[in-house]
């Protein structure tokens, strides 16, 4: 009989064994020698498959090692996932690692032998953190800072540039903006500081400096020479600015210039005030405007010189003609869309008096083009040439005796 099967014999034979808990470490250790070394003659010297079959697939391995069962499934869930992942194509790794992301760290899932970048990695776990498990291909995350702007925020940006600015004859050709305007507008304040007031009465507007630079059209732009401006805004800023730097210093100021300081300033708002309601009642009268009223603004240019060139000679030069410009922009609609026609009249009188308004504004009325309207508002800035009895008798009393139409 060979010696494995002789110590058997002789164990079963034997009085009955102490429970193994109680036994010296020396006895525990003979014992399990000969529990392997019988374990391997039953396996054929592969011990290793012996005992995985008895702890997970045998029953008497399950009712003696019950929690070693669950365990074991995430490890082969896990190991699972390993082989999909490494035989999916690259643009579906990030989706089936999001699988585990958020339940295992980098470091483990490296341990386990998982192949991938740390970029991948962040990527899976976004996407756990998000629930999105979804086979799809690789979709770069962008975030909310960099995602495409809504047509709600250039709407916004664009009304609260036109608050700030005011308009001009010029025009530029533009079609790649959101709006279709091609009339080119003066701001009266820099873009930064637009920005921040913008910032400010719209809390919930998500909108970087940059990205508000970028979306102002080309059509806005900042004034290269700032002339015909009003005294009172001009001599108010000025009178701010004086009152804030004698706050700021510790010199003593007699009451006097105080009081007085703070009437033209109280003067000044009143201004302002009125400037604003001013520019919302022109607001008001284009929304009013339909297809059979119409909106004219008039308004004087700086008188220019014509005659010259590259290259003059001294005649030349003290020769040139001066020519006064008196341009009426028309403000109408047609087919529902705002449009708007010039008309310049130019003369060799310098002299910028309500004379010379009233014979171009009845020039203008004999052009077929105004015919058909039968409501006028007439708009113009507070220069005495427009604002006299004389100009106003004109245009409310005269006209409507020659012309069936309403002015206002």
């Amino acid at each position: 009989m060979p010696p494995l099967h002789n110590k058997i014999s002789t164990l079963l034979h034997s009085h009955p064994y102490p429970s193994f808990n109680s036994q010296t470490p020396s006895k525990k250790s003979a014992a399990i020698s000969m529990l392997h070394e019988y374990a391997s003659h039953l396996s054929g010297q592969d011990p290793r498959s012996l005992y995985n079959y008895l702890l997970f697939n045998s029953h008497v391995g399950k009712r003696l090692f019950p929690n070693l069962l669950p365990d074991t499934k995430i490890t082969q869930i896990l190991n699972n996932i390993k082989i999909m992942h490494d035989s999916a194509d690259l643009k579906y790794k990030s989706s089936i690692l999001s699988l585990i992301a958020n339940l295992f760290s980098r470091s483990e899932l490296k341990d386990a032998n998982f192949q991938f970048r740390n970029s991948q990695f962040q990527t899976a776990l976004k996407k756990a953190n998000n629930n999105s498990f979804f086979l799809t291909d690789y979709q770069r995350f962008i975030p909310p800072t960099r995602s495409p702007i809504e047509e709600e925020t250039y709407t916004i940006v664009f009304d609260f540039l036109i608050q700030n600015s005011r308009i001009s004859s010029n025009t530029i050709y533009q079609n790649s903006m959101p709006f279709n305007s091609n009339i080119v507008y003066y701001l009266e304040k820099p873009k930064r500081e637009i920005y921040y007031e913008l910032k400010a009465q719209h809390l919930e507007l998500r909108l970087s400096l940059s990205r508000f630079y970028k979306l102002c059209p080309k059509n806005f732009k900042k004034a290269k020479k700032m002339t015909d401006m009003c005294d009172v805004c001009e001599k108010g800023k000025s009178v701010e600015k004086k009152s804030q730097q004698i706050l700021n210093s510790n010199n003593d100021i007699s009451d006097d210039i105080i009081k007085q300081l703070q009437e033209e300033i109280s003067y000044y708002h009143q201004h302002l005030y009125f400037k604003e309601q001013q520019q919302q009642c022109y607001k008001k009268s284009i929304e009013k405007i339909t297809s059979l009223s119409c909106i004219i603004i008039m308004d004087f240019k700086v008188n220019f010189k014509i005659g010259g060139g590259p290259i003059e000679t001294g005649n030349n030069f003290y020769e040139k003609s001066s020519i006064s410009l008196l341009s009426f922009a028309i403000i109408y609609k047609e087919n529902e869309q705002i449009h708007t026609k010039y008309f310049d009249y130019f003369s060799k009188i310098l002299s910028h008096d309500s004379v010379f308004v009233t014979n171009c504004v009845s020039k203008l009325f004999t052009h077929p083009f105004l015919s058909h309207f039968h409501e006028i508002y007439f708009w113009s800035d507070s220069g005495p040439h427009f604002r006299s009895a004389e100009l106003m008798h004109f245009i409310f009393e005269y006209l409507p005796t020659i012309y069936n139409k309403k002015f206002l």
